[in-house]
């Protein structure tokens, strides 16, 4: 489970190093689910899961911010 949710993270930070907003969205939604559920089952803290969601979907906004500003 540990392994899925760094995977989840690299795929979040794949998209957003690519430029593809939409789908680093997207890959973020499923890894904050990802993080609820290993939190939800004790395999990370709570508040680890809630620091990981938000750098998250930082990064995911960061990059809508960019390409929007962009347009």
């Amino acid at each position: 489970m540990r392994s899925a949710l760094k995977t989840a993270s690299k795929k979040v930070h794949l998209a957003a190093a690519g430029g593809d907003a939409e789908t680093a969205v997207q890959r973020a939604r499923e890894a904050a689910r990802a993080f609820d559920k290993a939190a939800s089952k004790g395999i990370v803290h709570r508040r680890t899961a809630a620091r990981h969601k938000s750098r998250l979907a930082r990064t995911a906004n960061r990059l809508v911010a960019q390409t929007s500003a962009g347009v």
